[in-house]
């Protein structure tokens, strides 16, 4: 099942923030510069002039990247099938209330409908409980990346 970006998006606990640096090895400050459709910064000291690369870091998993990169590549694949999941059993609770009302409407048959409920509970339960894996998952991730930061 494809995840629609604004799905994914609700379900973000993570961002991707910049580091900026505080000066050049000079002792320069540093500015922003972009170049070839990133940013960068660059001392602005006349004699100096060096370029360093932007930074983003991970507020969850300590990930770093580059200027452009929005997406944890850690954290990401998690977050869409979190998401991958959660839409899964909010269709499947909508289908059985469909077919509830067709049952009443007596447009489906008693059996149809007990095949239907099935397959729609055993997918409701094995998505509940890869929910539960993965928010294991994430919460080990995060007890795990704070010990980190301590040391």
């Amino acid at each position: 099942m494809e995840v629609e970006l604004e799905e994914i998006v609700k379900r973000r606990d993570y961002v991707m923030s910049p580091q900026f640096g505080k000066k050049c090895l000079c002792g320069g400050k540093l500015w922003l510069y972009r170049n070839n459709g990133t940013m960068y910064e660059r001392c602005i000291h006349t004699d100096c002039g060096l370029i360093y690369e932007i930074i983003r870091i991970c507020s969850f998993c300590k990930w770093w990247s580059v200027f452009d990169t929005l997406e944890c590549r850690t954290c990401e694949p998690i977050i869409k099938e979190i998401a991958e999941n959660e839409l899964i059993i909010e269709e499947s609770i909508k289908s059985l209330k469909k077919l509830r009302k067709n049952l009443n409407k007596k447009l489906i048959s008693h059996d149809d409908y007990n095949l239907f409920i099935g397959e729609s509970q055993e997918s409701i339960r094995k998505c509940e409980n890869r929910l539960r894996e993965l928010r294991d998952i994430r919460a080990n991730a995060k007890h795990f990346t704070t010990q980190i930061n301590k040391l």
